[in-house]
């Protein structure tokens, strides 16, 4: 896992939280406590998201989390668009030319326009040569979504 970088008002939250779940004094919490333990904490996350991350920590097979990895799980969700951001991200698209159940695509002639129409400083070329991985000239939504949330390095 991850290293655990929390500042101490998170980190005691989150312990307080995953002892909350943690019946009989285990150390550890099942599958479903972890779903309710993050959507205690705001970090709820879609279906494919979660199961996703079973997948990446449940590698004892036991299908538990111990508290230092749900310290770390937590850890590394800090950075991680939340719901309305995903929300807001689909609203882009579908005001794009994507559909509302993420199917289609924006063409790259809409976000050229869109940019240049907010006299927004971005280099779209850049960040579209990047993420459209078929050079297609259309962004499907995962590659969109991508684009959206590219960080400055």
């Amino acid at each position: 896992m991850a290293e655990v970088i929390l500042n101490q008002e998170e980190l005691a939250r989150s312990t307080e939280t995953f002892r909350k779940y943690s019946r009989n004094a285990s150390s550890t919490i099942n599958m479903w406590e972890l779903r309710s333990c993050l959507n205690d904490l705001g970090k709820s996350t879609n279906e494919e998201s979660f199961f996703k991350l079973i997948e990446h920590i449940s590698d004892n097979g036991t299908g538990t989390v111990t508290l230092s990895n749900f310290l770390a799980i937590v850890s590394a969700l800090k950075g991680v668009d939340t719901p309305d951001d995903d929300f807001a991200t689909l609203e882009s698209f579908t005001a794009c030319g994507g559909n509302p159940d993420k199917t289609g695509h924006v063409n790259v002639d809409v976000l050229r326009s869109v940019v240049q129409d907010y006299g927004l400083a971005i280099d779209i070329d850049g960040l579209v040569s990047k993420f459209d991985e078929e050079s297609t000239g259309k962004l499907e939504y995962d590659e969109f979504a991508l684009l959206l949330t590219e960080r400055t390095q």
